[in-house]
């Protein structure tokens, strides 16, 4: 499932993050929702990633 989806976004020109590389079962305690310790790890995962968007954006859209 994560696979195609990483297909479709790939095709549509957008950025699919994976999730379950850094993610555990601790993270998930009733084994669907994240507790604090997750969503805390996906946050950051999510502001490394809009970072590094940014920066490729502006790097190539800025006139030196």
């Amino acid at each position: 499932y994560n696979e195609q989806i990483a297909l479709v976004t790939k095709r549509s020109g957008q950025t699919y993050i994976e999730v379950n590389d850094f993610l555990t079962e601790e993270d998930f305690p009733d084994g669907i929702h994240y507790n604090a310790a997750g969503h805390k790890k996906l946050a950051r995962r999510l502001l490394e990633e809009i970072t590094i968007q940014l920066h490729e954006h502006f790097e190539t859209h800025t006139d030196t």
